[in-house]
């Protein structure tokens, strides 16, 4: 029984989710990443103050590199007639002018239990969160955050989501049941299934290299719904307990239904599954094959070759 198994294991290799697709992926968005041998890294965003609003240090700023009275040459872009050309023109610095100044700063984002979609560019992890909605049914500021990571530095997100996969499991052993003297059996016949499963457990790293180009891997857990067809053929050998099995000269072909459930491990395109099913036979004399409504297990390992 060992032996039969260890190889179903190692022969049972099948395209695992030879058509994938995911929905609704969304990650845990931690506001502080923790590390113990080096920087932690801060979810932030970029927000536009106004001159109004700043300190009164940021302010001094601003009036040191414009001067009160001061004159100030620049260049802008005017659509003229149907073409764009550029003008040069001066104002004068005064009130109204800082008035009119904003200028962008990172701030730290302090709130807890983000969950949102990422976007993995340069040395930035770009986040756009699910929005929520307040006490007054608005969903607010739609900020976008980022996570910045210097060179050789990795962010580790968990993740959820849901994943159907078109697959097809080409072995699957049968129990024996001594008392109806079943024996067991291997079957190897084409079946076609579809499994739609939720991710409970997922994580993706994302790797920073600087000037070289980023990495991303990403493993999960997936455990969901297996629903497929196939057919077998009957005959007097797996018809043997049966009232009146058939005759040794006889083989009827007969539709399957299939459903069951299934747990699946993925790195990246990766695919390793184990399922528990029951395959149900159709038509005339269904009742009378051997492992009709009987459990059966299945092992495939596979490779996602592409998407829906």
């Amino acid at each position: 029984m060992k032996n039969y198994i260890a190889t179903l294991v190692l022969i049972s290799i099948c395209a695992l989710g030879f058509g994938q697709e995911s929905f609704k992926k969304v990650y845990e968005i931690p506001n502080t990443i923790t590390y113990c041998n080096g920087p932690n890294i801060t979810l932030k965003k970029v927000s536009k103050i106004k001159f109004k609003d700043l300190t009164d240090k940021e302010q001094d700023s601003i009036r040191a590199i414009y001067p009160l009275g001061s004159k100030l040459n620049y260049e802008i872009e005017k659509n003229i007639f149907g073409k764009k050309i550029k003008v040069f023109d001066t104002t004068t610095i005064d009130e109204k002018f800082y008035s009119r100044q904003v200028i962008e700063k990172k701030e730290n984002i302090t709130r807890n239990g983000i969950k949102g979609f990422v976007k993995f560019e340069k040395n930035k992890l770009i986040v756009n969160p699910y929005l929520t909605k307040d006490r007054n049914g608005d969903f607010g500021k739609r900020d976008v955050y980022f996570y910045e990571l210097e060179n050789r530095q990795t962010i580790k997100l968990n993740f959820r989501e849901w994943t159907v996969s078109a697959l097809t499991i080409p072995f699957k052993y049968r129990f024996k049941d001594r008392d109806a003297g079943i024996s067991e059996e291997f079957t190897t016949d084409f079946n076609a299934n579809l499994f739609v499963g939720r991710t409970f457990y997922g994580k993706t790293s994302f790797f920073y290299r600087k000037d070289v180009g980023n990495i991303s891997n990403t493993y999960k857990w997936t455990g969901g719904l297996l629903i497929g067809a196939s057919t077998v053929t009957l005959n007097a050998s797996n018809t043997s307990s049966a009232n009146i099995p058939l005759d040794s000269d006889t083989e009827i072909v007969k539709g399957l239904g299939t459903i069951g459930l299934g747990l699946s491990f993925s790195y990246n395109k990766i695919n390793l599954g184990g399922f528990i099913g029951w395959d149900y036979s159709v038509g005339d004399d269904a009742e009378k094959w051997n492992y009709n409504k009987e459990p059966w297990i299945g092992f495939a390992l596979g490779y996602s070759l592409f998407k829906f």
